[in-house]
């Protein structure tokens, strides 16, 4: 009886000795069986760190996305969400430098690793830079026609105002397509949606083909869209920068039609009603262009609270 203890006590040894070579081997079989539960755990913490992103709390969100990368090195949202919140933590360099990393990595993301670096380059003033990865943003995931505003923005600074006006009216149309929020959403749905291919492959299918409004309204009520335009700020806005634009290049009837459209969206916005009583006095009066040129200065000085 005591021979067999002693034998089964020196088997359980043996198998002990056997399993811990196994591990510090470290075979592929054996990493293959714990990679589901280090890409759930390092999920977990990618999560955590959005959620204190989301509340600002930039510095613990960091210590998450660190957690969730070293758990599982492939986590590229943990990536692209810790190179961001360093820029917002006031890291900007070590953000452009991990977005460049992701940049390499995340065949998904490329639309959202462009804005951000473009943002990161934007705060650090060096808008050339910015314009071209804004650029190199449009046709993904982004929202286009707040690239172009990105554009119009710095182009307008620059002096170039014609360039300035079509950028601007680019968003203009992108903010008033019905299609935009359908497409936006499927962009969505693709980035939530990465760990299952087949899910992606027919999100993929849809953004690939072309879709008609009166398609999507066989489905859609999209006066639905039209009656959210009817109120988004975000619109009034663009029509706000249109107006001064229009303004300064001497059109008194375009920059008036802008400036209406954002007073029936955004009634009492502040663009609106300091130049719209300029400028229909200035048409009143016109009998020049030197008088619109003369307007138009008047309102770019009264307009800059829209920037």
């Amino acid at each position: 009886m005591r021979s067999l203890v002693t034998w089964g006590l020196a088997g359980i040894w043996l198998l002990l000795i056997a399993f811990g070579g196994v591990l510090m081997a470290d075979p592929p079989w054996l990493q293959h069986l714990s990679r589901p539960g280090m890409e759930v755990e390092s999920k977990s913490y990618k999560d955590y760190g959005d959620t204190l992103a989301y509340q600002g709390q930039y510095q613990a969100a960091v210590c998450q996305y660190v957690r969730a990368l070293e758990i599982n090195p492939d986590n590229n949202g943990a990536l692209v969400n810790l190179a961001i919140v360093y820029g917002r933590a006031g890291a900007p360099d070590r953000g452009i430098e991990l977005l460049g990393e992701a940049l390499e990595r995340d065949t998904a993301r490329q639309g959202t690793i462009c804005f951000n670096l473009a943002q990161l380059l934007e705060g650090q003033g060096k808008i050339d830079e910015a314009a071209a990865w804004y650029r190199r943003a449009l046709g993904t995931e982004i929202d286009e026609s707040l690239i172009h505003r990105k554009l119009g923005v710095f182009q307008m600074d620059r002096g170039d105002l014609h360039a300035a006006r079509a950028s601007f009216q680019l968003a203009l149309a992108g903010q008033q397509d019905p299609l935009r929020p359908y497409y936006l959403m499927l962009h969505k749905a693709r980035l939530l949606l990465d760990d299952d291919p087949e899910a992606c492959r027919d999100i993929e299918e849809q953004l690939n083909q072309p879709l008609e409004a009166a398609a999507l309204a066989e489905t859609y009520d999209l006066g639905l869209i039209g009656r959210l335009n009817s109120r988004d700020r975000e619109l009034a806005k663009t029509h706000n920068r249109l107006g001064l634009i229009c303004a300064r290049l001497g059109d008194l009837d375009g920059a008036i039609g802008h400036y209406h459209s954002s007073a029936r969206i955004w009634p009492g916005n502040e663009a609106a009603v300091t130049n719209l009583p300029i400028l229909e006095q200035a048409r009143a009066d016109r009998g020049t262009a030197d008088d619109a040129a003369r307007s138009g200065g008047i309102i770019a000085q009264a307009s800059m609270t829209n920037r």
